[in-house]
C-alpha cells in the first residue's frame, strides 16, 4: 500500500486538471489538498471556503484507487444534480487526460464508472437518489456540500454504515447557518464527541486569491499602496496575510454584496469560526 505522500505524488504525475485560467496541467496539489491528504484519518470533517479545489482531490484520490487496487468500491455523493454533472465530468476528465496506455474503462453509466480488470467502481450520485445501506460496504465515500442536504441526519448515517472503520469517509462543505447535520457534527466532533478528524480551511488556504499593487484588478480605491482598518490589521498579525490578499478580500466583498443576498463573504469565504455560522440574510442570528 502507498504512503500518503507516496499517493499525492502519483496523483502528480499521473492525473491533469485545468486551472482557473483553463490551462490544462499535472494535478500537483495545492497548499490545502496537499495538507488535507497528508493529514486524514479514517473519518474527516472538512469545514472549507469555496473554489479551493478540496473535492476535486478527493476524487483524484478515489479515482486513482480504482484504478489501481482490486474490488475497491468508492461513492461520492453531492448536494444536488448540476454539482454532481459536474463531478462526473471531472472523472472522466482525469481519465481521458492520462496518457496512454490507459486502463480499461466500463460501458458508460449515469452514474457510475467502472474499472472491469480491477472489478472495481466509483459511484457518483446526488443526495437522495440512492439509499446505502448495511449491504453496502464502501472503501472510500465523499459527501459533498453537507451541509446544503436537506435530508442530511439520514444520508450520514446511511454512509457511515456502508463505510466500515478502516475505509475512510469524508464530510466536507462550505457552511450554511447552524441548522443542519454540517454544524451539529462540527460541534460534537470540536468536543470529542465524534470520533472524526476536523480541518478548518479559511480563504488565505487558496494562495491565489491575490491580487497585486497597480495591476488594474482591483476596486479603483484600492490599486496603489492601502491603509489597513482594524480589522484587516488584525488579520494581517494573526494570519501573515500580505497587501495583495487584502486588496482581493476587499474587492470579493465589494462583489459578493448586493441589497436582496447581503454579504455572503463570511460564510463562502470563512475567516472565523464564528461569523462564517451566521449564514445567508434569513438565516442570520439577530
Amino acid at each position: 500500500m502507498l504512503s500518503k505522500i507516496d499517493k499525492v505524488n502519483l496523483i502528480g504525475n499521473l492525473l491533469h486538471i485545468d486551472n482557473k485560467k483553463s490551462v490544462v496541467v499535472p494535478f500537483i496539489f495545492n497548499k490545502m489538498q496537499r495538507h488535507f491528504h497528508l493529514n486524514k484519518g479514517n473519518r474527516n470533517l472538512i469545514l472549507k471556503h469555496r473554489q479551493g479545489g478540496m473535492t476535486s482531490s478527493i476524487l483524484a484520490d478515489q479515482f486513482t484507487d480504482c484504478l489501481f487496487i482490486p474490488h475497491t468500491y468508492c461513492a461520492v455523493v453531492s448536494h444536488e444534480t448540476k454539482a454532481t454533472e459536474r463531478l462526473l465530468d471531472r472523472v472522466q476528465f482525469y481519465y481521458d487526460s492520462m496518457l496512454p496506455p490507459r486502463p480499461e474503462i466500463g460501458a458508460e453509466s449515469r452514474s457510475e464508472k467502472t474499472f472491469p480488470l480491477m472489478h472495481s467502481s466509483m459511484y457518483v450520485g446526488t443526495a437522495g437518489s440512492r439509499a446505502f445501506s448495511r449491504g453496502d460496504t464502501v472503501k472510500k465515500s465523499l459527501l459533498s456540500e453537507v451541509g446544503f442536504y436537506e435530508d442530511g441526519e439520514r444520508i450520514v448515517n446511511a454512509m457511515q454504515d456502508a463505510v466500515p472503520l478502516e475505509g475512510e469517509l469524508d464530510l466536507e462543505s462550505s457552511p450554511n447557518g447552524e441548522d443542519n447535520i454540517l454544524y451539529t457534527m462540527w460541534v460534537k466532533a470540536r468536543e470529542g464527541k465524534l470520533p472524526y478528524k476536523t480541518f478548518f480551511y479559511p480563504w488565505w488556504w487558496t494562495e491565489d486569491y491575490r491580487i497585486p499593487r497597480c495591476s488594474g484588478l482591483s476596486l479603483p480605491e484600492d490599486d496603489g499602496e492601502l491603509t489597513y482598518t482594524p480589522e484587516e490589521q488584525e488579520l494581517i498579525t494573526l494570519h501573515s496575510l500580505d497587501e495583495s490578499q487584502i486588496r482581493w478580500r476587499r474587492w470579493k466583498i465589494r462583489s459578493m454584496r448586493s441589497e436582496n443576498k447581503g454579504n455572503l463573504f463570511p460564510q463562502e469565504y470563512i475567516e472565523d469560526l464564528e461569523s462564517c455560522w451566521l449564514g445567508p440574510p434569513d438565516k442570520a442570528r439577530v
